[in-house]
């Protein structure tokens, strides 16, 4: 990628609204047109003013670390009126820890800020709980052991004998009797608890595991819970 002293946008004409947009990737695959509908295009085309100048310093693969070395830098010599960040699932498929994730994190944004000249907004953390990794793994082990899994299972309510889909999914049903929801929290919290119960109650099923992946030995991140049918 070209320095951005380089670029189109010198920094005598960044006038009005300036704008560093950070993405994950450079197109979107869920578009028709992925060149020319990638949610980027789309937001710089429809969602700023005509004044605002846009520039993407997106490296496609690039985590938390990479963006303090190589994209930080290159947006504070831009002093832009608004960042916008979106940095976690590549620090995610890299097994970045949430700890170190959370440090550099705040990094950027400190960095960002420059000392509140700047208004940094930071997208939202994907659910964990819904990464694909961690339900693909958990469900291989347990298909290596001969069980049968079910990942992702619809469930709707039944009220007054109308079927509702509400978009209810079960992380995952083993041998279609027990429900296992996946959490990665610091601490288990009785919402987590009350989720997993609804969910064995509306599927008619007695037996769930709660499985919270962020401890250390995952024996002590898993809580057994039985619904009194």
């Amino acid at each position: 990628m070209p320095s951005l002293t380089d670029s189109c946008f010198p920094a005598s004409e960044l006038i009005g609204l300036r704008l560093w947009h950070r993405v994950v990737e450079e197109v979107s695959g869920g578009a028709d047109d992925p060149l020319r509908q990638a949610w980027t295009q789309v937001f710089f085309t429809t969602a700023l003013p005509k004044r605002a100048q846009f520039v993407n310093l997106g490296i496609p693969g690039a985590t938390v670390a990479d963006a303090l070395a190589k994209e930080v830098p290159q947006a504070v010599a831009l002093s832009p009126t608004i960042v916008t960040v979106w940095l976690n699932v590549n620090d995610l498929t890299n097994l970045v820890t949430p700890d170190q994730y959370e440090r550099q994190l705040d990094d950027v944004v400190h960095r960002l800020r420059r000392g509140g000249g700047t208004r940094v907004l930071v997208a939202n953390m994907p659910p964990l709980d819904r990464l694909p990794a961690y339900l693909a793994c958990l469900a291989h082990e347990l298909r290596s052991r001969g069980l049968a899994v079910r990942l992702q299972v619809p469930l709707p309510i039944l009220y007054e004998a109308v079927r509702i889909r509400v978009g209810y999914r079960v992380d995952m049903l083993v041998e279609n009797a027990v429900i296992v929801e996946l959490k990665v929290a610091r601490n288990l919290h009785p919402i987590h608890e009350a989720q997993l119960l609804s969910y064995l109650k509306l599927a008619e099923r007695k037996l769930g595991l709660l499985i919270n992946f962020h401890v250390v030995h995952l024996r002590d991140g898993i809580k057994r819970m039985v619904n009194k049918i």
